[in-house]
């Protein structure tokens, strides 16, 4: 018996099959018929759906046959993803590669084999649909060109069964993510209505100061809603390709004033020592929406998740081509699990800031997602109790400059 090589590509190979996450999946009627289909039409008493995994060939869908799975090493199909037609073998007992396999010395005593691989449309070969005799015999050309009529039919299925995944898993994100803005803006804003009612009942007994103070509160509630307004419209156009990238040469240090003048206020209500390092002579090719939006998340962010009397800082330096914006704080860091969660909008991974600043976690996704349709990149160095630094790297110049 000659045991199938592996073919050149096995790595990329076993990855685009994992991909379908198919594997020990439950039976499916659109693969049941299409073997149904290759038994009636190739005259064979056994049809199978065979996909080769690592150390197995495992049967998506079978006829005629009681096992769901059988070793690489004794299977036909592992021999028939190395070509690009069909492998047919008419009788194994007079073929060298197959006459002592003990699929055919023994049960279930495999006399013809015609297997069509199944060729994704990055021509990575998953498996085979496989017609099987206990009899010698030959296919016609019409049974030929059924058989990887059929093939072609399974990878479209797979394709299909993929895409439907995706959606469900991209609907079920959503439905999650706007159950989190819904709770992250009631809270601000019941905050908001309670402060007016309480203007409304005690303005006749309040003095100046509390007044003053009252309607303070109230403005900083307003900007919280107003930002996580702002970061779900921003969301939902560049989720809908609506949010064009304008790239063009800035001048950071005019971004970093504009940011800072808008942050300041944040900083010193918790006595956050804030400060920024920005040379006069620094550029940064981008887009001017999505950078403002990039350093103001991230300096809030830092703010937020800084005890009182913390540090904030901004570093911008440039060098081989590209500039760098680093935001460092003395904050409460974050984990490498947390990490893990935090560039996808999918997890919507959000807490608390150090004084009860509420947020939806989609601010740190954006910037990661606006950054890189800049060319640039974005990464978290972060130790839990010590702080943490997030870094932009984005283009000085344009590449022809």
């Amino acid at each position: 018996m000659q045991e199938a090589p592996l073919p050149p590509n096995e790595a990329e190979r076993l990855k685009a099959l994992y991909k379908y996450k198919i594997l020990d999946t439950d039976p499916e009627d659109v693969f049941d018929d299409i073997v149904k289909l290759a038994s009636y039409i190739c005259e064979t008493p056994i049809a199978l759906i065979s996909l080769v995994d690592s150390e197995r060939q495992w049967f998506k869908a079978k006829l005629g046959l009681g096992a769901s799975q059988t070793d690489r090493n004794v299977a036909f199909c592992a021999h028939a993803i190395r070509d690009d037609g069909i492998l047919e073998v008419e009788n194994a007992l007079e073929d060298e590669r197959f006459a002592d396999n003990p699929l055919v010395t023994g049960d279930p005593n495999i006399r013809f084999y015609a297997g069509a691989p199944l060729i994704t449309n990055d021509g990575f070969k998953l498996g085979t649909l496989c017609a099987i005799d206990t009899v010698p015999r030959q296919l016609s050309d019409k049974q030929h060109e059924a058989l990887e009529a059929l093939s072609r039919q399974v990878r479209s299925n797979l394709d299909l069964r993929l895409r439907t995944e995706r959606l469900k898993e991209l609907n079920d994100e959503k439905n999650r993510f706007f159950s989190i803005l819904a709770h992250d803006l009631r809270s601000p804003v019941k905050n908001v209505v309670a402060l007016c009612d309480y203007v409304e009942e005690c303005h006749e007994d309040m003095d100046a100061d509390n007044l003053k103070a009252t309607i303070s509160d109230m403005s900083g509630m307003a900007e919280k809603v107003d930002k996580l307004i702002h970061d779900i419209l921003s969301w939902a156009r560049f989720d809908r390709g609506e949010m064009k990238c304008d790239l063009k040469i800035h001048d950071l240090k005019t971004t970093i004033d504009s940011v800072s003048s808008l942050i300041s206020d944040l900083a010193r209500q918790k006595n956050i020592d804030f400060a920024f390092e920005c040379p006069e002579d620094i550029s940064v090719v981008a887009d001017s929406t999505m950078l403002h939006s990039i350093v103001q998340n991230l300096v809030a962010n830092a703010i937020k998740f800084t005890k009182p009397d913390g540090t904030v800082s901004v570093l911008c330096q440039s060098g081989n081509g590209w500039t760098c914006i680093d935001v460092k704080d003395t904050g409460v860091g974050i984990s490498a699990e947390a990490i893990d969660q935090i560039f996808s909008v999918g997890s919507f991974f959000t807490t608390e800031g150090t004084s009860g600043e509420q947020g939806s976690g989609l601010g740190l996704s954006l910037c990661k997602e606006f950054a890189e349709k800049m060319g640039g990149s974005l990464s978290i160095d972060s130790e839990s109790g010590i702080g943490t630094t997030v870094s932009v790297r984005l283009p000085a110049s344009r590449p022809e400059e």
